[in-house]
């Protein structure tokens, strides 16, 4: 099948929609929502800090604030309430409130350039 027409299938059945990776999105919950390498990962560990203080670190982070795509439904239900849950994904109207990061995209660039490096698959590719 091809790639296309898969996406389209999924979008009919809404599949690939973030929203439908958990059970429930409550009223109360607040989306951290960013391109990637656009500052997410550091935006949550301020609000983790400011937020839960002491409890809050590498290990605890993906209770405290969950990345919806990185979790189950039930760890994300398990999450304190109310929920900040990060996500890369676009704006959907099924999210009560949001919370859009936007970075320089010359910056993305180079953070991912910087990124990708790290990974031996694309640094064969970045080198070509």
């Amino acid at each position: 099948m091809p790639r296309s027409l898969t996406r389209f299938v999924k979008s009919l059945v809404r599949i690939n929609r973030p929203a439908s990776n958990f059970l429930r999105i409550f009223p109360d919950d607040t989306f951290l929502v960013s391109y990637p390498r656009s500052g997410n990962t550091w935006t949550r560990f301020l609000l983790g800090y400011y937020l839960f203080q002491d409890k809050f670190d590498f290990v605890t982070k993906e209770f405290f604030l969950p990345a919806i795509k990185a979790n189950t439904n039930r760890q994300l239900l398990q999450a304190p309430r109310p929920r900040i849950l990060k996500s890369h994904s676009k704006y959907f109207p099924d999210y009560p409130k949001v919370i859009y990061l936007a970075r320089d995209p010359r910056d993305v660039i180079v953070s991912h350039f910087h990124w990708a490096k790290k990974i031996p698959i694309k640094k064969e590719i970045i080198q070509n």
